[in-house]
């Protein structure tokens, strides 16, 4: 059900975008063998439900923000928006760590998100990040 309601919300995104979405439809249909690629692994992550929708919108959002791809903050502030986030937290993305906005989990979220779209990818912190996520994502699936 979860995996309908992320697919809704993207027809609705995708429908509303303002920007860029001609250009994205038209790239794609030029260039089949990369819509193709797009489309599974699009839908793979539509359809994929170990973590909670928020947390992969915020994530989503954060390293749209941090490559500058406009199309990609204009849909996944639409989706973010159908999967709980608040205005104040897609407002507060540039600076989460210092933001009471999100929980302890959402910050290694984005953090996370953040280590790996830097380039090169963050070593030394990027292993933290991951030990903490995986600690508190256990822990929360154990519940």
């Amino acid at each position: 059900m979860r995996a309908l309601n992320r697919i809704r919300g993207f027809g609705r995104a995708f429908r509303s975008s303002q920007r860029h979405r001609g250009d994205l439809v038209g790239w794609l249909r030029r260039r089949p063998q990369i819509g193709a690629a797009t489309g599974l692994y699009e839908t793979a992550l539509l359809l994929s439900n170990a973590l909670e929708p928020k947390l992969k919108e915020l994530a989503e959002l954060k390293a749209a923000g941090l490559i500058s791809c406009d199309f990609c903050l204009d849909i996944g502030s639409a989706l973010a928006h159908d999967s709980g986030v608040s205005e104040r937290q897609i407002r507060d993305l540039p600076r989460y760590r210092d933001s009471s906005a999100y929980s302890e989990l959402e910050k290694l979220v984005i953090g996370y998100a953040e280590a790996m779209t830097l380039t090169p990818a963050v070593g030394g912190d990027l292993a933290n990040l991951r030990e903490a996520l995986s600690r508190h994502l256990s822990r929360t699936s154990d519940r």
